[in-house]
């Protein structure tokens, strides 16, 4: 016969089912977040791109930040 579980492993299992869900949850709402921006990064990116092609880039001075 199987021993009853405590009320001590009880709440160890479910602190762990709480955290192994809230990172889950974390890591489909990043990567949610992520594929959300990632268009605009592109385009961005290919812009930059296009003016460094041009010319128009300026090199980065770190000083009038």
């Amino acid at each position: 016969m199987r021993e009853p579980i405590t009320k001590d492993v009880k709440h160890n299992i479910v602190e762990r089912l709480k955290n192994f869900f809230q990172d889950f949850y974390d890591k489909l709402r990043s990567d949610y977040l992520f594929k959300k921006k990632e268009k605009k990064l592109v385009e961005v990116a290919k812009k930059a791109r296009q003016e460094i092609a041009e010319g128009k880039a300026k090199v980065m001075d770190y000083n009038k930040l």
